[in-house]
Order: structure tokens, then C-alpha cells, then sequence
């Protein structure tokens, strides 16, 4: 998961059995690569802890013709994450919490980097099945600091902070007071391509 992808990891994290129902529980023995999980008395929960490295997104395509260049925000992403398993073996709640180290805009011409603040987000995700066991619905809760850039001389170029809640399967915003994350790129209520241009030239 990027900052501004979707849920669909969560099938590379957990495997299809984890969005089937009346699959197993998670047990130790049987736990998702790289988590470790112990049975409760709703069923089971799973954690584990990933890094990672050389993540990319282009914030917005800068000049014209020869000129043109991109200016990418490059970052390393820490996640700890938890996952609760009911005890039909569905996934019915999962966190993340990011960490955003090593943040910089670049010149993805000329190599000019700037570093910039490093944020923080937590995203929870909460799974509805029907009667009949069929995922229906997937809920995020956003919070924290999802994109927040700093240039020196410039103020704040780009910003999604605070809380939002997503339809996580349609992208629409519930509730909440920042931009819908899923189409900030590009978009010029949350990011000054003008002054990130201009920094990066």
C-alpha cells in the first residue's frame, strides 16, 4: 500500500482465504508470512511489522516540451499492522500505522532532491459481510498526516492531514474534512505545483 492506494493489498497480505468465509482461524502454525498470530475467544489476531523501501509518486508534471520534468516524492514507508480474524476465519478489522521517513521531492531531470518533513498515518479498515458471508462492504478511517510538504521560502506546497472516512471499495468520502485522498494527486486543492516547480528548477 501507497498513501493514496486502496485496500487491495490486503489479498496479497493475507492470501484469498482471508476475504472467504468459513475459512480456518489463523494460528501460529498457519499464520500469514511475516505476521505472527495467537487465537482469542472472537478468533484471532495477527501483527506484523514491514519496511518498505524506494516509494515513488508523482505529485505533478512540471514546464513543457524539452523543459518538462516531474516532480516525485520519494519516500521509505514503515508499517505495523493488525489484523482480527472472526472465528469463521474472516478478516473483520485491520490497522496500519505509517511511518514516512526519509521524504523528498526530486527533479526526476536533473536529480535536484529536497528533503522534506517526515508524516505519519493511521488507517483502519473495518470488513461487513451479508447472511451470507460475502464481503459487502470495506470502511477506512484515515487520520494523520497522509501528505504534508514544507519548502523553504515556499510555506506548505502540499497537504492531506486530518481524519477522512472512505467507502474503501467506491473511493467516496463518508465523512471527514480533508480533500478524498484517493484523487489528490493532481489536484490543486491540496498541492501548489506552481512553488513546487519553481523549487525544484
Amino acid at each position: 500500500m501507497t498513501r493514496f492506494g486502496r485496500c487491495g493489498l490486503l489479498l496479497a497480505l493475507f492470501g484469498a482465504v482471508a476475504l472467504v468465509p468459513h475459512g480456518p482461524a489463523y494460528a501460529d502454525s498457519s499464520a500469514p508470512q511475516g505476521f505472527t498470530c495467537q487465537s482469542t475467544g472472537a478468533g484471532s489476531v495477527c501483527h506484523g511489522e514491514f519496511t518498505v523501501y524506494d516509494q515513488s509518486t508523482v505529485l505533478t508534471t512540471c514546464g513543457s516540451g524539452t523543459s518538462a520534468f516531474d516532480a516525485v516524492l520519494t519516500w521509505t514507508q514503515y508499517q505495523d499492522v493488525t489484523a482480527y480474524f472472526n472465528q469463521s476465519g474472516m478478516l473483520v478489522g485491520l490497522e496500519f500505522h505509517f511511518k514516512y521517513r526519509d521524504n523528498a521531492l526530486v527533479n526526476s531531470v536533473t536529480g535536484t532532491t529536497i528533503p522534506v518533513m517526515n508524516s505519519d498515518e493511521n488507517d483502519n479498515f473495518t470488513f461487513t459481510y451479508d447472511s451470507s458471508g460475502n464481503l459487502v462492504a470495506v470502511t477506512r478511517a484515515q487520520s494523520g498526516s497522509v501528505l504534508h510538504v514544507t519548502l523553504p521560502g515556499y510555506g506548505v506546497v502540499a497537504q492531506v492531514d486530518g481524519l477522512g472516512v472512505f467507502n474503501d471499495f467506491t473511493g467516496q468520502l463518508i465523512k471527514g474534512d480533508h480533500s478524498q485522498v484517493l484523487a489528490a494527486i493532481g489536484s490543486t486543492d491540496v498541492i501548489d505545483s506552481t512553488d513546487i516547480c519553481a523549487a525544484l528548477s
